[in-house]
């Protein structure tokens, strides 16, 4: 137990990185406690580890999402009933979870 609490603790760590590289931060006051479904899936021979968060209105609303990478120029929230088809591979391992 205390391992596999390890090795969560170094995949989130490096998710958090992820997140703030590409959009300038976490949200705000954002807590571990937000983290409602980490979904695993291997593709290609990697392996992945997605974290599902649910935010709050108030948070979406006042993060200012900044990339130094333009990654999040066109950033738009959507319902999750009218998610894009083009979304990132990925997505598909973890849109049964929304």
């Amino acid at each position: 137990q205390t391992c596999a609490l390890q090795i969560y603790s170094v995949y989130e760590k490096t998710a958090y990185r992820e997140v703030t590289e590409e959009c300038g931060s976490l949200p705000p006051n954002f807590s571990r406690s937000q983290i409602i479904k980490r979904v695993n899936y291997e593709d290609c021979g990697f392996r992945y580890l997605t974290l599902i968060a649910d935010i709050s209105l108030e948070q979406k609303e006042s993060w200012e999402l900044v990339s130094n990478d333009g990654e999040t120029s066109k950033f738009t929230w959507f319902p999750k009933n009218q998610l894009p088809s083009n979304m990132h591979f990925g997505f598909e391992h973890v849109r049964q979870y929304l």
